[in-house]
């Protein structure tokens, strides 16, 4: 499997997700004869990051009309003129990731956020406590969450979330997603309440997975009920 040759370039952004924790900021910096990728390797808190061999990875990139993934797995490291990089196999074709590809739930849920530093590439995840804003979600859908908020954020920032589906049972661990704000809007003037539409940026298979079944759940049981309600 091979990344269309139009679609990524050698200078372009990468970043690269494990499916937790922070994500790396890279850059592709030449493609090989076998059609592997070679990126730079990654600096977190001042250290390169280190990878397994056949780690996989998600891997993101940019063009001009959205944001592309596909899944990678790292091979091993290659050294060039004092210089090392990281050779990543293209496992999947790159899927151009929607803004909103599926069909959204009304839902309220618990969402605890924090705001993360653009330029730290995400190096805030474990903030303080005054950091954290305790919100709660509008509707979700497994490619995103409106929430309302009392705390004044921009389009383009990158929030840190924990999304308490409690789902599929109480005892469940919140989901933890990193999101970008796509829209404001000020509903309450007087009492500064914004609604605001979080795009997930980055999540796992699992997230994802669970996600999709959790509002497939949900829009099952509300079709039930209306067909109750008809019924009568």
């Amino acid at each position: 499997m091979t990344v269309k040759k139009q679609l990524i370039k050698i200078g372009d952004r990468v970043d690269l997700y494990l499916g937790t924790g922070p994500v790396y900021r890279t850059m592709l910096e030449d493609i090989t004869n076998n059609k592997n990728l070679l990126v730079s390797v990654p600096i977190y808190k001042g250290m390169p990051v280190s990878f397994a061999k056949n780690q996989e990875l998600q891997m993101y990139f940019y063009r001009t009309n959205g944001r592309y993934r596909a899944n990678v797995k790292m091979v091993g490291y290659q050294h060039h003129d004092q210089l090392t990089f990281l050779e990543l196999q293209v496992l999947s074709e790159p899927q151009k990731q929607q803004r909103r590809d599926s069909f959204r739930i009304n839902e309220e849920l618990k969402v605890v956020m924090s705001y993360i530093d653009n330029d730290l590439v995400f190096d805030r995840l474990n903030s303080s406590e005054d950091d954290r804003e305790v919100a709660y979600s509008i509707n979700i859908s497994v490619t995103g969450i409106a929430v309302k908020t009392k705390k004044a954020y921009s389009v383009g920032d990158k929030v840190f979330m924990r999304i308490y589906l409690m789902w599929p049972d109480a005892e469940a661990e919140p989901l933890e997603i990193i999101g970008e704000i796509r829209q404001v809007d000020m509903i309450n003037p007087l009492q500064k309440v914004y609604n605001i539409g979080i795009m997930f940026l980055y999540t796992s298979k699992e997230v994802s997975g669970n996600l999709s079944k959790y509002v497939m759940a949900r829009e099952q049981k509300r079709l039930k009920q209306k067909r109750l309600v008809e019924d009568d």
